[in-house]
């Protein structure tokens, strides 16, 4: 009885923690021709992604692999690197961002402007967190049939059989 209460109180801790909003953080940055600047973000399920030059200036997105980041950083090339989303030539871009698995990313910004340009992003955690709702929604499956069933057995056995024909 007691661990189908604790897996009952896990699936329901789960439950809560995938749909709790989380704060979005955002921010700036000065863009220039050539230059690579990656930030670097986890995500976990996937993420809210919002970003826009300030005067319509066009740049270019592009999200990478942990690995293809570090490489970006060392060697100041996207050349030798696969990418697992690109854009191009955009003045802003509002997506929910889906990755192959949950990890450290790089998002990296460029433009082809003979100027240095600004560009504003927002990143947001996408809810219901996935991970957390269905590893919740399989406890729960699982351990309130099992609360039930013990309750129901209990309750008999204290009773003992009662046999609504004898009633009277």
């Amino acid at each position: 009885m007691r661990i189908t209460k604790f897996f009952l109180l896990i699936g329901v801790t789960l439950l809560i923690v995938s749909i709790l909003p989380t704060s979005s953080r955002g921010s700036s940055m000065q863009v220039t021709k050539n230059n690579y600047t990656v930030r670097f973000l986890f995500i976990n399920d996937g993420v809210s992604l919002h970003m826009e030059s300030r005067i319509n200036e066009s740049f270019s997105v592009y999200i990478l692999s942990e690995v293809d980041s570090y490489h970006i950083l060392s060697n100041k090339s996207l050349n030798g690197t696969s990418p697992f989303f690109v854009t191009a030539n955009v003045t802003q871009i509002q997506m929910i961002l889906k990755t192959p698995h949950s990890g450290w990313y790089g998002i990296v910004i460029t433009t082809d402007m003979n100027y240095s340009i600004s560009v504003r992003y927002r990143i947001a955690q996408v809810i219901p967190r996935i991970t957390y709702y269905v590893s919740s929604i399989v406890l729960l499956s699982i351990s309130i049939p099992l609360y039930v069933l013990q309750n129901k057995f209990r309750l008999t056995s204290e009773l003992g059989e009662v046999n609504v024909m004898d009633v009277e």
